[in-house]
């Protein structure tokens, strides 16, 4: 299965990625519960994931994919 994804400022970590007005960017979580479930939906369908939260403090979520 294909997925969409993005690269992070970081050039090393690809994300999850969704289309919008403004072209192609990271779909962000602001809570360990939502990316958790999303994370698990994609598991299922056999993608390799985890939830990732960058930048020390930060309370901005995305779902890696390895």
């Amino acid at each position: 299965m294909q997925i969409l994804t993005t690269t992070l400022n970081d050039k090393k970590t690809t994300v999850l990625a969704k289309n919008t007005k403004f072209g192609i960017n990271a779909y962000t979580y602001s809570n360990d519960t939502q990316a958790n479930k999303k994370a698990n939906e994609l598991r299922a369908l056999g993608i390799d994931c985890n939830v990732y939260q960058s930048w020390g403090n930060s309370v901005v979520r995305y779902i890696r994919i390895n």
